[in-house]
């Protein structure tokens, strides 16, 4: 068989889905069993997941490495900047990323704001393990 044949047949059965990147997802959390659930249902997907809780260090994360497919942010965050902040810090630089924002709180005043902000939410404790798998599944 010659060399040329080898590369038309090597061609022939390349699948480009076999050498895509893995989709990478933040997880801005510091609810250690919120967190370790999304990991866990995000992971399902073939997802690569970087899970932290602090929005200095996810700001960070999302200058200096390879875009994130998915931002998953908590609103209430504890020590440090809010969850907001950090949107705002990431948008600031990157204003297309796509951001879920996770929050125990809806009002209509954080629609209104997460819309301007292209942003998604979820609600803890009504979210289903589907729902973000229908989001990580949109994102690309």
């Amino acid at each position: 068989m010659k060399l040329t044949d080898i590369f038309v047949s090597e061609l022939r059965n390349f699948n480009a889905d076999d050498y895509k990147r893995p989709r990478r997802v933040l997880i801005l959390e510091d609810d250690p069993d919120t967190g370790r659930l999304l990991n866990e249902i995000i992971s399902s997907e073939g997802c690569r997941v970087t899970l932290i809780d602090s929005a200095d260090r996810a700001v960070e994360l999302v200058e200096k490495t390879i875009p994130f497919t998915r931002i998953f942010v908590d609103l209430n965050l504890p020590v440090g900047p809010s969850g907001a902040v950090a949107i705002r810090r990431i948008r600031d630089r990157l204003p297309d990323a796509p951001i879920t924002i996770i929050t125990g709180f809806v009002s209509p005043e954080l629609e209104a704001a997460a819309k301007e902000h292209n942003c998604d939410i979820l609600q803890k404790g009504t979210f289903l393990p589907e729902d973000i798998k229908d989001i990580v599944r949109q994102s690309k």
